[in-house]
């Protein structure tokens, strides 16, 4: 009986240490690495890099630690880029790099892990990975490369650790199921456009330490309630969950998938930054106080929901493409202090009917109210000495534009989509059909524009 029990015990020992063997030394199926990967020689011969799928079949990857004897060190720029039938891929601990383009366009990717051992990410590496829906950077990276997560639609969360000081331009643009994003408390920059079209993202919260938030980084987050910064901030601040500059006068990016339908720009804001309320669906009435003096270009583009906008009389300076698609806006009043309305300013403005340029404004710029279908007429004051062409292109309904000197613009389907006469009466004058007759002397005296 002893000797029985004797022999079962060493056959479950033996067992146990084949076992054991077999995971240490990856002969385990599950952990094996894959056969057929591309390698290359680096730094002199003595690592290497993956270089692409080679012959290798698998839709799992498993990247050696060692090959012929030498440490796999990094993933070269664009090895895995295309692999559309690729869903998993694991990176050992022997791995510091993961290049340009490494895994852009593994569409069917839903799982990696990245090793602690990975200190750089590079440009796009996991761009346009679609089915990716989770990713931990590693404690040890140090940056976040330029559209490195763009277009990972099926990302729901992301935590960027403390080592991590900059995010690159783009770097989780489109990312469209992204809900939740912690910023680790090292991070210095939050680089152009960083999370544009993060359609799912309520909230956000900028740490202490960032210095440089760069332009459009949260463009389009139409479902952002919040922007919240950290009170010892040094060049930011959050006021009622929207973003300001430090000394409050710039409001950078207004939260627009609040609900609220009327805002009050509060009173010591000087400027207003461009893309401020871009493609903001809800506000239906804005008021800017008389301490602004600059809205930025496209700082109320796509406002859809805006009708009603009440500009502060130090204002001087409407941006390019400012108020641009505002449909429902049915008037404007563009106060004396202000002396440029910008190219596009009031472009596509589909209803609106009535636009008071008070005696001020010197410049109007190429196509500032283009396509303003419901617009019936207009006053330009004695001030203006400039209006870019198609300043009112495809305006249908406007007959005529009159200066308060009396002198008035026909329309006239001829040569020229419209006409200056000076002083006189639409029969003063013979319309201009072509080039020649246009600079011919004949029409000396007169301001001829094509609008």
């Amino acid at each position: 009986m002893k000797k029985k029990i004797i022999s079962i015990l060493i056959a479950v020992f033996a067992s146990c240490t084949l076992a054991f063997s077999l995971t240490a030394c990856g002969g385990n199926k599950e952990s094996k690495p894959s056969k057929g990967l591309a390698y290359r020689l680096i730094n002199n011969d003595t690592e290497y890099a993956v270089s692409g799928l080679g012959s290798c079949k698998d839709v799992n990857i498993i990247i050696h630690t060692m090959y012929n004897e030498k440490p796999v060190t990094s993933i070269d720029d664009s090895a895995f880029r295309g692999c559309s039938k690729l869903t998993s891929i694991e990176i050992p601990n022997s791995v510091t790099s993961i290049g340009y383009s490494a895994f852009r366009g593994c569409s069917k990717l839903t799982s990696i892990e990245i090793p602690n051992s990975v200190t750089s990410i590079g440009d796009y590496a996991f761009y346009g990975c679609s089915s990716l829906q989770s990713i931990e950077v590693p404690n040890y990276v140090t940056s976040i490369g330029e559209k490195a997560f763009r277009g990972c639609s099926s990302l729901t969360s992301v935590e960027i650790p403390n080592s991590v000081t900059s995010i690159g331009e783009f770097a989780f643009c489109a990312c469209s199921s992204l809900q939740s994003v912690t910023i680790g408390d090292n991070v210095t920059s939050i680089g152009y456009g960083a999370f544009v079209d993060c359609t799912s993202l309520e909230s956000i919260e900028i740490p202490n330490s960032v210095t440089s938030i760069g332009e459009e980084a949260f463009f389009c987050c139409t479902s952002l309630k919040s922007i919240q910064v950290g009170s010892e901030n040094l060049n930011y601040k959050s006021i009622d969950g929207n973003l300001y500059s430090k000394d409050g006068k710039t409001l950078i990016q207004y939260a627009i998938g609040k609900t609220t339908t009327l805002f009050n720009i509060p009173n010591n804001v000087t400027s207003i930054g461009d893309y401020a309320f871009y493609s903001c669906s809800k506000l239906t009435s804005i008021v800017i106080p008389n301490s602004v003096t600059s809205i930025g270009d496209r700082a109320f583009y796509n406002c859809t929901a805006l009708k009603i906008i009440i500009i502060g009389n130090s204002v001087t300076s409407i941006g390019d493409y400012a108020f641009s698609h505002c449909d429902l806006l049915q008037s404007i009043t563009i106060p004396n202090n202000v002396t440029r309305v910008g190219t596009c300013a009031f472009c596509n403005c589909s209803s609106l009917q009535s636009v008071t340029i008070e005696n001020g404004v010197t410049s109007i710029g190429s196509a500032a109210f283009s396509d303003c279908t419901s617009l019936t007429s207009i006053v330009i004051p004695n001030s203006v000495t400039s209006i870019g062409e198609y300043a009112f292109k495809s305006c249908d309904k406007l007959t005529s534009i009159t200066f308060n000197d009396t002198s008035t613009w026909y329309r006239t389907t001829d040569f020229w989509d419209w006409i200056c006469i000076k002083g006189g009466t639409e029969t003063d004058v013979t319309i201009p059909t072509s080039n020649d007759d246009y600079f011919n002397s004949t029409y000396s005296g007169y301001y001829w524009y094509k609008l």
